[in-house]
């Protein structure tokens, strides 16, 4: 391909990205734009696909003559025999991904999945059909092997540092002994693994290491982990998960059992929220004086101009529609600040090199997307 720094054409200026989310996971009233499905509610979700379609409507506003267009894929699809049995849905987001690509071959690149234990299998079948697939919330470490993941990248920071901070604060304090509660998958293991790995040699005991099944309110032996931190007098616990709700789950259990509370100390990679529905449900209506004694120390995103800026304008569009963008905290809700950011780096790194490249006349060729690689979207100027 020559090098020849041209502007783009009109038809390579028009993108067609996917939009990969489990859309059968929330309803329809808070999102009308998106195929979504009658089961349950999920602000995650729903700002995932606000913060996309916000970065498409900019682009397309903008004065670039650049055009996206966005098309949503329900990344449950098929719909598995078991739909509560979301996290270990793999063999399905594997299938769904192949029919996205046979359905719609016009695709420049896919954008989203949120759980790393499924983005794990889906990861796959996009580098190998030699696709863009950027992850606007994945933590696991599993997808920093570009051998892999060659055509994956992302748009937070992976959680293998958790453990290096669990470590510091631990030695700030003079603890020597602590115990370890880890969720046996995708992100919340990765994290479990940092924890362990930054732990050796460091002089301070992991008195026991504890594995679960998420989601932890359906896991069996819930009441061996409790007898284990009873057994070795645990002052100071570690959960390492992937979403809000197993640590309060466990906490809560724990509370109930005076293994939580006063006196001892809990340390967690995610906040139990008292804005999810679960909350109460596990604590009581006392949950939140309860929830005493508990660090929480979580990997987010740095406070840069563009991050101000995107949250400006989510919280202005949040009081135009009604409350219709999830907020949390006075903020975005979780990591839905990567799907934008998703959005603007692939057009960006898209545009980069179809300049670069004047022979070019679509994207989604697939003799062109698989030049696509993730290093075509690093140090990307977002100025659209």
């Amino acid at each position: 391909m020559s090098q020849s720094s041209a502007t783009p054409t009109p038809q390579q200026r028009n993108i067609t990205l996917a939009l990969y989310l489990p859309y059968a996971w929330t309803s329809s009233k808070f999102a009308p734009a998106g195929p979504w499905g009658p089961t349950s509610s999920q602000a995650f979700q729903i700002g995932l696909d606000s913060a996309a379609q916000l970065a498409v409507d900019e682009i397309n506003n903008s004065s670039t003559g650049i055009h996206v267009s966005l098309i949503r894929f329900n990344s449950w699809d098929p719909i598995r025999p078991n739909p509560k049995a979301k996290y270990f849905s793999g063999g399905y987001s594997m299938l769904a991904a192949q029919k996205l690509v046979a359905t719609h071959p016009e695709i420049a690149g896919v954008i989203g999945e949120t759980f790393s234990s499924t983005t794990t299998y889906s990861g796959e079948v996009f580098s190998a059909l030699k696709i863009p697939f950027c992850l606007p919330s994945q933590g696991s470490a599993i997808f920093s092997n570009k051998n892999k993941y060659p055509y994956v990248w992302r748009m937070v920071s992976g959680v293998a540092i958790q453990g290096s901070l669990f470590l510091k604060l631990l030695q700030t304090w003079g603890v020597t002994k602590v115990a370890l509660i880890t969720q046996d998958a995708g992100s919340g293991l990765s994290a479990g693994l940092s924890v362990i790995s930054a732990f050796e040699n460091s002089g301070i005991q992991l008195s026991v290491i504890l594995r679960y099944t998420l989601p932890a309110s359906t896991y069996k032996n819930m009441g061996f982990i409790m007898s284990e931190l009873k057994r070795v007098d645990a002052r100071y616990v570690i959960i390492t998960s992937q979403n809000q709700d197993d640590p309060a789950f466990i906490y809560f259990r724990a509370f109930n059992q005076s293994l939580a509370g006063p006196g001892r100390v809990w340390f967690m990679n995610f906040s139990p929220s008292p804005t999810s529905g679960k909350f109460s449900d596990y604590g009581g209506i006392n949950a939140t004086q309860n929830l005493e004694g508990v660090v929480v120390l979580q990997t987010t995103p740095s406070y840069s101009q563009t991050a101000i800026e995107f949250t400006r304008r989510w919280l202005q569009l949040n009081q135009i529609n009604n409350n219709s963008y999830p907020v949390v905290n006075g903020a975005p809700a979780a990591n839905t600040p990567g799907s934008y950011d998703c959005v603007k780096t692939m057009v960006a790194g898209m545009m980069n090199f179809v300049a670069n490249n004047a022979s070019i006349t679509s994207l989604s060729a697939p003799s062109i997307r698989s030049a696509l690689i993730p290093s075509v979207f690093s140090n990307t100027a977002q100025s659209h």
